[in-house]
This record gives structure tokens, sequence and C-alpha cells, in this order.
């Protein structure tokens, strides 16, 4: 007799790629597929609601814009999820690399 398997039976990776939805995508598509593209300093953070479902702010110092001058000429925020299992993004070495190139939506 088999031993019995906790997992369905099927090709491993299928079910680590439908697990993970927020794999990085290329630079160039994360430009020509968001409203706003900005080069800006991370000068804070604040946790502005907090729980499973969280909300961080960070406060940027806006250095240039690349893309999305008619949607919104500063950026003064950019509002991730608090957790990365929640694809947040955690800037978590912007002490050591203040300067980044960021990609997203305005949420309009």
């Amino acid at each position: 007799s088999q031993p019995s398997s906790p997992l369905p039976s099927g090709d491993l990776s299928d079910l680590v790629a439908e697990a993970c939805t927020c794999l990085p995508i290329h630079p160039q598509d994360a430009f020509c597929n968001s409203d706003i593209v900005i080069r800006a300093k991370v000068v804070g953070k604040k946790l502005m609601k907090d729980g499973p479902f969280g909300t961080m702010r960070y406060t940027v110092k806006q250095m240039k814009m690349y893309r999305g001058f008619d949607k919104m000429p500063q950026v003064q925020y950019i509002y991730t999820k608090a957790s990365e299992s929640l694809c947040g993004h955690p800037f978590v070495s912007y002490n050591l690399h203040p300067n980044l190139l960021e990609a997203g939506e305005t949420g309009f």
C-alpha cells in the first residue's frame, strides 16, 4: 500500500505559483503599467492602520518624475500594505539606499 500524502497529486510548482500573487515584475513592465514613476528619497514612515490588513505610509521627497505628470505633479506619500505577505513593499533598506525608483498607481 502507498503512504497517504497531505498534498494533492500533481506538480508542486503549480501550487507554489498559485500561492504567491505578488511576484516581482521586470522594471520595464512596471514602468509601462504604472500611472506614476518617480525617483524619490524616503524620509519617514508611519503605520496608518495596524492589524493584519494594516497600511504603511512612507513620506518621500520627490527628486524626479518620469511618468504621470497629468495624474499628480508632486508625490509626497507612498502607501503600501504593512505586511509583505499581502504584497506590501517594506522599503527596509531605505536608510542604506535612500534614493529609489518607484512605480505605482494613483488609486483614483
